[in-house]
């Protein structure tokens, strides 16, 4: 009966550890439009394109996109969030079975991240009268 303890112990953490990489993925796709389309999208400062267009973004880490089309600037921040969803299960996995080493995947990675927009669109008549 201890084999079998032995045997589901193992299963257990190497199948429920590790698992935000596996099935989230580091990527996550973001969309871009506005209204009139045209305007030209840069992220942390870099110029990615013109609306519409979608890219991959790594969930890791924070964003500030910038929308921006004749006069008119927009900045819009894009955060990543924690998944408590696979983070909790990971760390009673963890210390259940003496540090999977599995958990170190989704740490390294920012798998159990999630970015809290992924379609943002820039209504440009709106902000226009807006100003």
């Amino acid at each position: 009966m201890a084999h079998y303890r032995i045997v589901y112990i193992f299963f257990f953490s190497f199948f429920f550890s590790s698992c935000a990489t596996l099935v989230e993925g580091t990527r996550e796709r973001v969309d871009f439009t506005s209204y009139p389309s045209g305007a030209t999208v840069s992220i942390d400062g870099r110029e990615m394109g013109t609306t519409p267009f979608y890219t991959k973004l790594p969930v890791k880490r924070n964003y500030v996109v910038k929308f921006s089309q004749d006069t008119l600037h927009v900045t819009v921040p894009i955060l990543r969030k924690i998944q408590l969803g696979y983070l909790i299960p990971e760390i009673i996995a963890a210390h259940t079975f003496y540090l999977s080493p599995f958990i170190i995947v989704d740490a390294i990675s920012g798998a159990w991240f999630k970015l809290d927009k992924n379609y943002i669109h820039i209504d440009y008549t709106k902000q226009a009268i807006n100003k």
